[in-house]
């Protein structure tokens, strides 16, 4: 059961990046210890650029929906709880932190 809902979430988020890809921003960022480095965010577009900014709006789009909807699975979860908890704060943390240049 534990494996199948990590695996139903990652095909959610490759959902996610696969739509923000298909507009032609791909969202893309580095992690550790399970934070975005909010510097990295965009990383694959030149800093400055109007991609880079177009980028950096999507992203906090991105991470503010995130946000909610982990909160939300946290909030209703009988199982995997912190597998949901781990996630709202990574991405609440990045949609709080991010600035959009």
């Amino acid at each position: 059961m534990k494996f199948l809902l990590v695996f139903l979430t990652l095909i959610f988020l490759s959902a996610e990046a696969m739509a923000a890809s298909s507009r032609g921003l791909p969202v893309q960022w580095k992690e550790r210890k399970s934070r975005i480095i909010l510097d990295s965010v965009c990383y694959n577009h030149d800093h400055g650029s109007i991609k880079y900014r177009n980028c950096r709006s999507e992203a906090k789009k991105l991470f503010t929906y995130r946000c909610q909807l982990y909160s939300d699975k946290y909030q209703r979860a009988h199982y995997q709880k912190k597998l949901y908890l781990t996630l709202r704060d990574k991405f609440c943390d990045a949609s709080r932190n991010l600035r959009i240049i």
